[in-house]
């Protein structure tokens, strides 16, 4: 009973402060939550200046990949101040938002939470959501290509993530080496980035031997359902390809799926792909799909609806604040748990 009641107190709203990008902290704000400064932080030099005026929140909301997050980190521990990490959720692209209490992509709770087993319910839950994400009639794959093929969707070059893995100029390097490793008679498809408007070197692209090179339009549905493996840098595409199709998956670089290498594969280029027989056979063994929904599980469990926030603010920030650092220390995983509540 007085873990309940802990618990109780710790749902209330709290006086917050945020960073930018600033994907919670609306929703934070409309659920009850008291903006205490008004404006964004900047690093932890900032926020130790504002505490000293104004005070210190109860609440850190800080957005993805601020390079002082560390620093931010520590500032929240020695003062015994809560925090919490959001950023954009992919399921279905930037619709839902993303809380955890650790951090973000690499340095996210999905990274060290390890996988044991997958729970009937978990399984339900994955099962349906696959269903209703996918259930839009499949457009033909593009003119040009021919099965079997392994897919590429192009990453923005300039991600800071990229930046920091690869520090690429451009993608034809990885993509050489790629086609070079993948047997002869995989075609490698690539697909433009929606966003990214000109590709450095574009036209040594076409000129790799059984490649070929999309337009951003092409759909992306009909090229993870009939490709053999997905390849490809950091991409939430790859989640997807991975999670939603159960398709094999390798990727350059770190994200959610880091710490997980028999989910998605890590990719060197000094080394060849990891397990690339899975082209041929796909994934058909029992552990692994269920390590593969498991892990959507996961996910999922860390992305709310942001018009469902909107409509249900109470709710929402009943989810947000299960899912703070003083909250995982206290529950662990159980965090992540659907309640009566939720």
């Amino acid at each position: 009973m007085a873990t309940g009641t802990v618990i109780g107190r710790a749902l209330a709203p709290k006086r917050f402060a945020y960073t930018h990008p600033k994907h919670l902290q609306e929703l934070y704000e409309l659920a009850g939550g008291c903006n205490l400064y008004g404006r964004a932080v900047r690093n932890a030099r900032d926020l130790a200046e504002l505490a000293r005026k104004h005070g210190l929140p109860e609440l850190l909301i800080v957005g993805n990949l601020l390079e002082s997050s560390q620093e931010l980190a520590n500032f929240c521990s020695e003062n015994g101040l809560d925090r919490v990490y959001g950023e954009f959720g992919w399921f279905p692209h930037y619709t839902t938002v993303h809380a955890d209490p650790v951090g973000y992509a690499w340095d996210s709770s999905l990274c060290r939470t390890k996988f044991r087993s997958l729970t009937p319910k978990q399984r339900a839950t994955v099962t349906a959501f696959r269903k209703e994400h996918w259930s839009t009639p499949q457009n033909p794959l593009p003119e040009g290509i021919r099965k079997p093929f392994v897919f590429w969707p192009l990453q923005l070059i300039g991600d800071r993530v990229n930046k920091h893995d690869l520090n690429l100029a451009d993608w034809f390097e990885v993509l050489l080496w790629t086609r070079q490793v993948i047997p002869a008679e995989f075609q490698l498809v690539i697909k433009r980035h929606p966003v990214q408007q000109t590709i450095c070197r574009e036209h040594l692209y076409t000129c790799l031997p059984n490649t070929l090179l999309l337009d951003r339009s092409a759909p992306l549905q009909a090229l993870i359902e009939n490709a053999s493996g997905v390849i490809g840098c950091n991409s939430t595409v790859l989640l997807e390809s991975r999670l939603l199709f159960r398709k094999p998956s390798w990727a350059y670089g770190r994200s959610w799926y880091t710490g997980h290498p028999d989910l998605i594969f890590p990719l060197s280029l000094s080394e060849r792909p990891f397990k690339l027989e899975l082209l041929w056979h796909g994934i058909i063994d029992q552990w692994s799909l269920d390590y593969g929904d498991w892990f959507l599980w996961q996910l999922l469990a860390r992305q709310y609806s942001a018009e469902r926030a909107r409509n249900d603010p109470a709710r929402f920030l009943r989810w947000i604040n299960r899912r703070s650092y003083n909250s995982y220390l206290r529950l662990g995983d159980n965090a992540f748990e659907e309640t009566d509540s939720e």
